[in-house]
């Protein structure tokens, strides 16, 4: 959940934000849209930590994890959007790295070879044997 009070952020003589409140539930989702100039990006930054407000605080609940995509295209260094965004979540990279070695033993056949291995357990009698034969306990 974020909090955010009173918000004010200004550059130069422009003003962004003036007192500024809203509060993002768990589980809520929110877009936010505005044109070119608007102050999105300059909130995003904001709620980073990567600015600090004029006045106001921005308050998170204990435990949340915030995930930034920079707009600036130069930060990808070579990767694309994806690759980037799994770059940035450890966990993510992990379960791709475990769908690629699945992917790759079904492309060698393992499917297969589990049949045939199976068929011969399993087959004439054989599940019968099973629990005297495969049993560990």
């Amino acid at each position: 959940m974020i909090t955010v009070s009173n918000l004010s952020k200004s550059y130069g003589g422009q003003v962004l934000y003036q007192n500024g409140s809203f509060f993002i539930g768990a589980g809520e989702k929110v877009g936010l849209v505005g044109p070119n100039g608007a102050g999105k990006t300059s909130l995003f930054r904001l709620i980073m930590g990567e600015e600090r407000a004029d006045t106001g605080t921005i308050d998170f609940a204990n435990r949340l994890r915030i995930c930034y995509f920079s707009q600036s295209v130069g930060e990808l260094k070579g990767r694309s959007a994806i690759e980037e965004v799994i770059h940035g979540n450890p966990r993510l990279g992990f379960l791709k790295t475990e769908i690629s070695k699945i992917e790759k033993a079904l492309e060698d056949g393992v499917i297969h070879r589990f049949a045939s291995i199976s068929h011969h357990r399993f087959g004439g009698g054989g599940s019968r044997i099973d629990s005297r034969c495969w049993a560990t306990s």
